[in-house]
């Protein structure tokens, strides 16, 4: 059983059969036929308005087209569809958001043209942030916005309440709020109009708190998780999300040739940001909710047009997806819970837009699965590798990775230490660089022409891994600089646990580089070291066989 959450009685309890996916496809594509009948049959059912569209042009003065019951039903059945369909592919999530968009919910949001963004102030004066719409006050400095709100010269909409600043002369600062005056508090005017907190929000608002800054000692009101140095009060009213381009989107809807739908009643940010709730910022071609999503606009003009760019987006990188599998020999669908993914030897190598698809992917959270991810020999520099950098980086602030990647290999290329600085920074994004990869315990970074430079910015990162194993940096160009930096992170919780190391082939490191190897494993460095290869012209090189032979560490030279 699956719980949806925000959806009418009837649906609250769903059963997701054990159906193959054939005919979950039947019963979607069974539905959204249905919903076209009936639409065809309402509009068939007024000729008269269809006439009248036909000789006016346009509708006006109350002449509309079709009624809107008519235009509405195909929406509805369409959306029943797709909510059924995203709930059997487990998706309670997108089910619940299609499902908010029915005709049994009439959202009740102000018209567009009455929205206000409300940003943020510094008031050097004051030695505080200021909340309000409009123009700064006096010599404040605008920072951004923070959230939408009604307008404080609009009429307010039922179940909304005035916020006001106020003057606290105790305090000495200017505080926002609704409802009655906190001790020592003088009202001033009413800044906006917003949904109180302490009834039911209408869906698609966010809460507002009031937040108390450690640092600069005055309070702030915005919504979302605490700044740094903030904490969290109590929540005062409840809003319309930010956009991210508020002038451009908020556009009243009063013109409109034809009756309005229960989506034309919504603000242009507000439907961006009930298709972000379900498809987030970077739409995922391999996400059934999306795609699911995304098959909804075609039902709304109006919502084909604010979504178009996305809609865009969302076919190239569905493009982009398929050229992917098919370099690596696999279906969309294997791609999503693939476990290995490894070029064939006898394919063709991937090229930068390849790993540009594949870092989207990763930031999107759509390989959670992955264990084990080659890019052995693909012939690709650290700038064709970037894509799949910065996305590491993305995902190591939202904790949502690669949890279970336990190998990754990269070796064979032309990385060079470019890659060394973005790897490095993409590793430690997070809370250190478990954050980004917490299950990895093989790396391999041979044949990537790595100096000893570039080598010495990742060490730190290696040195926070959970349980590094392996470590292969064959074959590149480090000498005696690169060695005793990792020889100075050898007791670090990441290399502590390494039982294999690969240095062959880096030809820059002296006898004086394999002394220190050999007095770090003397000293009981990296303890729990079981297979060392190094350069070939160190075979007869005492200090490290007496070392290794002490240790029982098999030494290989190559």
């Amino acid at each position: 059983m699956i719980r949806v959450p925000d959806a009418p009685s009837s649906l609250a309890m769903i059963r997701v059969p054990d159906a193959p996916s054939s005919l979950r496809w039947a019963l979607f594509v069974c539905c959204a036929l249905l919903a076209t009948l009936v639409g065809l049959v309402c509009i068939a059912s007024d000729p008269a308005s269809l006439e009248r569209e036909a000789e006016n042009g346009a509708a006006e003065d109350g002449e509309h087209g079709p009624p809107g019951w008519a235009l509405a039903a195909p929406l509805a059945f369409l959306d029943w569809a797709l909510a059924v369909y995203a709930t059997l592919l487990d998706a309670p999530r997108a089910a619940a958001c299609v499902l908010s968009l029915g005709l049994w919910c009439p959202p009740s949001y102000p018209d567009a043209s009455s929205l206000v963004v409300v940003k943020d102030f510094w008031n050097s004066k004051l030695g505080q942030l200021t909340i309000h719409a409009g123009q700064p006050w006096g010599s404040e400095k605008e920072r951004g916005p923070q959230f939408i709100a009604i307008s404080a010269d609009a009429a307010p909409p039922p179940d909304t309440v005035p916020v006001y600043d106020w003057w606290s002369a105790r305090q000495r600062q200017l505080t926002f709020h609704a409802g009655e005056p906190r001790p020592g508090e003088e009202r001033h005017a009413v800044q906006f109009f917003a949904y109180p907190a302490d009834r039911s929000p209408p869906w698609g608002t966010v809460a507002v708190y009031e937040f108390s800054n450690s640092k600069l000692r005055h309070m702030t009101v915005h919504p979302g998780e605490p700044w740094p140095d903030e904490t969290r009060g109590e929540m005062l009213f409840h809003a319309l999300p930010p956009p991210e381009q508020p002038h451009r989107a908020l556009s009243s809807l009063a013109t409109t040739d034809r009756q309005p739908s229960i989506l034309d009643h919504l603000a242009s940010d507000l439907l961006l940001h009930i298709f972000r709730c379900v498809v987030g910022n970077s739409p995922d071609p391999l996400i059934p909710p999306c795609v699911a999503a995304f098959a909804l606009t075609a039902t709304c003009r109006r919502l084909h047009e604010v979504l178009r760019p996305a809609l865009r987006l969302l076919k190239g990188r569905y493009l982009g997806v398929g050229a992917l599998c098919l370099k690596l020999q696999l279906r969309r669908r294997q791609l999503h819970g693939a476990t290995l993914l490894q070029p064939p030897k006898a394919g063709m190598p991937l090229a930068a837009s390849d790993l540009a698809s594949l870092g989207r992917l990763i930031e999107g959270g759509s390989l959670v699965a992955l264990e084990g991810l080659s890019l052995y020999k693909q012939h690709v520099g650290g700038p064709d590798m970037q894509p799949v950098i910065e996305a590491l980086a993305v995902a190591a602030k939202r904790r949502s990775s690669l949890p279970r990647l336990r190998a990754l290999n990269l070796g064979g290329n032309s990385l060079g230490d470019e890659f060394c600085t973005g790897f490095a920074t993409a590793l430690c994004s997070g809370a250190g660089a478990t954050a980004a990869l917490p299950a990895l315990t093989i790396l391999d970074l041979s044949s990537n022409m790595i100096t000893s430079q570039g080598f010495a910015l990742i060490v730190p990162a290696l040195g926070a891994l959970g349980g590094l194993r392996l470590l292969s940096l064959a074959n590149n160009e480090l000498d005696d600089t690169g060695l005793l930096a990792l020889l100075g992170a050898a007791s670090s919780p990441g290399l502590r646990s390494l039982e294999v190391l690969h240095l062959h082939g880096n030809v820059g490191i002296s006898d004086e580089g394999v002394d220190a190897l050999a007095a770090a494993l003397r000293a009981g460095g990296l303890p729990a070291l079981k297979t060392l290869e190094m350069p070939e012209q160190h075979e007869e090189h005492q200090a490290i066989l007496i070392s290794c032979s002490e240790r029982k560490v098999r030494c290989f030279f190559w």
